[in-house]
C-alpha cells in the first residue's frame, strides 16, 4: 500500500472510487453467480459519510438471503425468522413422494435422469444465515439440503431425498407441489 496508494485504491475500489467526485461513498456487495459461473454484484450508493448505513444495508442483504426449502411448509423450529418470498418451480426433472409413516406425509423430492420428471411447486423462505445452519441441524434422516434445478434454470439450495427412502413412498408429482397433495386429503 505505501509504496503504490494510488493503485492499491484504484484496484480496490474498481467499481466505487466514482463516487467519491460526487461527494458520495459506495460499497460493493457480492449477489451470486451469472449463467456463464462468473461473479456477480451490486454496488449500494449513498450521501457523504454513510458508510456505517451502507454496511449495516449490505449485513442484512448477505445475512437474508432466499432459502429455498423445498416443498415444504414453513419451518418451525425457525418460523419466527422466516418469511415467505416465492413458490417458483424446479426444471421438469423430478418426482416427489409422501414418504410413509410420516404425518403429514413428508415430501421425498428426486431428480429423475429420464422423461418422467415433472416440474414441483417449491416454497422459498427468506431466512438469515444462521438461522438456515440451525434448519440443516434439525433436518432428520432421510431428508437432507442439496442442490435443486429450478425452471429458469438456476440451481438453489433445497430438500431433497435419499434414494432408500422412496421404496414403498407413494408418488405424489401429478398434484404438482406438497401443498396441492396435502390439501386434496381434507
Amino acid at each position: 500500500m505505501r509504496g503504490d496508494p494510488v493503485g492499491v485504491n484504484s484496484r480496490m475500489g474498481t467499481y466505487t472510487n466514482f463516487v467519491n467526485l460526487a461527494d458520495f461513498c459506495a460499497l460493493s456487495v457480492p449477489a451470486g453467480f451469472r449463467a456463464d459461473g462468473l461473479p456477480f454484484g451490486g454496488t449500494l450508493i449513498s450521501g457523504a459519510w454513510k458508510d456505517g448505513e451502507l454496511q449495516a444495508l449490505a449485513t442484512e442483504w448477505l445475512n437474508h438471503q432466499p432459502t429455498p426449502l423445498g416443498a415444504t411448509d414453513r419451518p418451525r423450529p425457525v418460523e419466527q425468522a422466516v418469511t415467505p418470498e416465492s413458490e417458483p418451480t424446479t426444471a421438469p426433472r423430478y418426482r416427489l413422494h409422501a414418504l410413509p409413516d410420516t404425518t403429514p406425509p413428508k415430501p421425498g423430492l428426486r431428480r429423475v435422469g429420464d422423461d418422467s420428471g415433472r416440474s414441483i411447486v417449491l416454497e422459498v423462505w427468506r431466512m438469515p444465515a444462521h438461522a438456515f445452519g440451525s434448519l440443516v441441524d434439525l433436518i432428520p434422516s432421510p431428508l437432507g439440503i442439496g442442490k435443486v434445478e429450478l425452471a429458469d434454470g438456476r440451481w438453489v439450495n433445497g430438500f431433497v431425498c435419499e434414494g432408500y427412502a422412496l421404496e414403498g413412498a407413494r408418488d405424489v408429482t401429478d398434484f404438482g407441489g406438497r401443498r396441492a397433495y396435502i390439501e386434496q386429503g381434507r
